[in-house]
């Protein structure tokens, strides 16, 4: 009994972690399109975001506790490394959908794919069954079937920001699956605790950062930008009911359903159910045109058959990792013992 217990256990676990990445994908799908709506309304990425962390932080820690290990957490340096991927991920998605439709921007940060697989092997010795290497190729070709596709003007300044954006979502993966706390978490509160306790200490460096960057501006030290804030973007009315929305809400589940996906089914399990969020967000931003929250984009046909393609390569990579946890799984069972006459 106990072995079939523990079987059932283990099984379970992929599976709580797939419905959570696509939990997830949701989510990131749906700040793509409140970013879209901010973009238009003349928000700062660099405020929002820190409003937006600021209020997710101390909403998770009012709600749930700070926990026994709060300061040792906040004092980690793999926590910083998370919250740091954390802010480039949404700074970066921010400033590609200035250049293309949030569709685009999300089908292009599939570079993650490959680049995390590559990651996997090349740092953490990871062994990756043929199936994924094929499903990574396949997602590639979605991505620079896209490329192709967009006017050259836009085109290398749109790789590039998502690249960044791709890289930091890799990084973070992988330092939110290492996180040492967050792998010996059991509870949904202990979890909270950890994203509230990250969310929030990274918010305040990032305060800290922008200030000192801004003070240095001011004083002549530093050449005006418009990548830094002034204070006026702080008290920016739509920036604040964005951040409210994003912080308050959005943003909490994102980071939970990250933290907790990615310790049952790896960074590279994580980074592949996020193809998915290509056909999410196109679903989305065709809802937030229909309600006038975003101007009308025009539909690229070419979208939707690099989109089946990505999703395609995909599935090969879920195949992969599905049959070897049905091969661990096996491996682990205790040997059946024969009926006795």
């Amino acid at each position: 009994m106990r072995g079939r217990e523990g079987e059932q256990l283990a099984g379970s676990r992929p599976i709580g972690g797939w419905i959570e990445a696509i939990l997830f994908v949701l989510a990131i799908g749906l700040i793509g399109v409140v970013y879209a709506v901010a973009n238009r309304f003349g928000t700062h990425v660099v405020a929002l975001m820190l409003h937006s962390m600021t209020l997710a932080g101390i909403a998770l820690l009012v709600v749930f506790g700070v926990g026994s290990a709060g300061g040792a957490i906040a004092r980690a340096p793999i926590s910083w490394l998370v919250g740091s991927a954390n802010i480039l991920v949404e700074v970066f998605y921010f400033l590609s959908i200035v250049w293309v439709s949030p569709a685009e921007a999300s089908l292009l940060v599939r570079q993650a794919l490959p680049l995390s697989l590559a990651a996997g092997v090349l740092v953490f010795r990871r062994r990756i069954g043929w199936r994924a290497w094929l499903g990574a190729v396949v997602v590639a070709a979605a991505v620079t079937w896209l490329v192709t596709a967009l006017p050259a003007e836009r085109r290398w300044i749109a790789l590039a920001l998502t690249a960044i954006c791709a890289v930091s979502f890799v990084g973070r993966g992988f330092a939110s699956e290492f996180h040492p706390w967050n792998r010996a978490a059991r509870t949904v509160r202990e979890k909270m605790q950890i994203t509230g306790m990250v969310t929030l200490v990274t918010a305040l460096g990032g305060w800290a950062l922008v200030g000192a960057l801004m003070a240095a501006v001011h004083a002549g030290v530093l050449p005006a930008t418009t990548l830094l804030p002034v204070p006026a973007d702080f008290v920016h009315a739509p920036t604040l009911v964005v951040a409210a929305l994003v912080g308050g809400g959005l943003f909490v589940a994102m980071n939970y359903l990250a933290f907790s996906a990615v310790v049952k089914i790896g960074t590279e399990g994580l980074v592949a159910a996020s193809t998915f969020m290509p056909p999410a967000t196109l679903l989305l931003q065709t809802l937030a045109v229909g309600l006038g929250l975003i101007p009308a984009v025009a539909l690229d046909w070419s979208l939707l058959p690099a989109m089946g393609v990505a999703v395609a390569g995909v599935m090969l990579v879920i195949w992969e990792q599905r049959r070897n946890a049905l091969t661990a799984t096996s491996a682990a069972a205790p040997p059946r013992v024969p009926d006795q006459p």
